[in-house]
């Protein structure tokens, strides 16, 4: 009797320790269904979701939007300021040319040599603010001409180079013309920044409207945001430094082209530092949310552990 209740126990224990078992195993398995995307890091799922999808074309989208805007803004907007004005004449081969038709129509009539002529044009009235606000209304014409927005001809008068050789002899001087012509690459980047910046901005704002429509997690929201800086990052460098500095002048070379890449040159310290920290705060985001994953992933898998072990 003593041997089969003995034998009877055993088996109870051992009902106990299957059924035990069993529990765990669906515990797990639950486990493994519902916490799937959150035992993953980012990088390790194989697709985005939907808002994922949608945040990421936004932020591309408006990132380049806001590069042609402000392109748009800093080099292809003319205006009759001194500011503009200096950083154009800042570019030693546009004031060279002017330099050179103001002295070879003037120097004739003061009884001066074209030489020292020039030197005094260049480093008295050319390369300073005085100089850049007397010829701040010229400028804009010639800004106006080269990015196809004015056809008429950039002519300085007799008054003008009396102001520029600092001398009142010279308003006697017949008018000349200035080598301005239309550029076809800059006329084609203006009406391309244009049109690129409107169809980015309804791109960005459809794709972010269907993102905040379609119920997106915090995962979401915070990769979005930091693909965002950092696109934004990388359109500030292109549109704000590259394509004008670099490519245009490589793509076409004439004197009045670097017009654009001396009005972008303005902001060049700032436009970089900015993108800097715009890219840097971007990986911080995704690096944080990374480790967030990780983390979580990692108790997860503590807790499977322990669940096991109870069982």
């Amino acid at each position: 009797m003593s041997v089969a209740s003995e034998h009877g126990f055993d088996k109870d224990i051992l009902e106990r320790m299957f059924v035990n078992r069993l529990i765990g195993l669906l515990n797990e398995v639950r486990l493994d269904g519902g916490d799937q995307e959150m035992d993953l890091p980012d990088s390790a799922t194989m697709q985005r979701s939907l808002p994922s999808l949608m945040f990421l074309t936004a932020a591309i989208a408006l990132a380049i939007a806001a590069g042609n805007w402000w392109l748009q803004y800093e080099a292809f907007s003319p205006a009759a300021t001194t500011d503009k004005a200096a950083a154009i004449l800042s570019d030693p081969e546009i004031r060279r040319e002017i330099n050179s038709i103001a002295v070879t129509a003037t120097a004739p009539l003061l009884g001066a040599d074209a030489a020292t002529l020039g030197r005094f044009v260049e480093d008295r009235v050319l390369s300073t603010r005085a100089g850049a606000e007397m010829m701040a209304e010229t400028i804009e014409e010639a800004h106006l001409k080269i990015i196809g927005r004015r056809a008429p001809l950039v002519r300085l008068t007799g008054h003008e180079m009396a102001q520029i050789v600092r001398d009142d002899r010279a308003a006697v001087a017949a008018t000349v013309t200035l080598p301005v012509q239309p550029i076809p690459t800059l006329s084609i980047t203006r009406v391309g920044l244009r049109w690129g910046a409107l169809l980015a901005t309804a791109v960005g704002a459809i794709a972010l409207l269907v993102a905040l429509i379609t119920r997106p997690t915090r995962r979401d929201l915070v990769r979005g945001l930091a693909e965002f800086l950092i696109a934004t990052a990388v359109s500030a460098v292109f549109f704000g430094y590259l394509l004008p500095v670099w490519l245009i002048p490589s793509i076409d070379p004439q004197t009045w082209s670097h017009a654009i890449s001396a009005l972008a040159r303005r902001h060049q310290l700032p436009i970089i530092l900015g993108a800097l920290v715009l890219a840097g705060i971007g990986v911080v985001l995704i690096v944080s949310r990374t480790g967030e994953v990780r983390r979580r992933s990692t108790t997860l898998s503590a807790s499977r552990s322990n669940a096991g072990s109870w069982s």
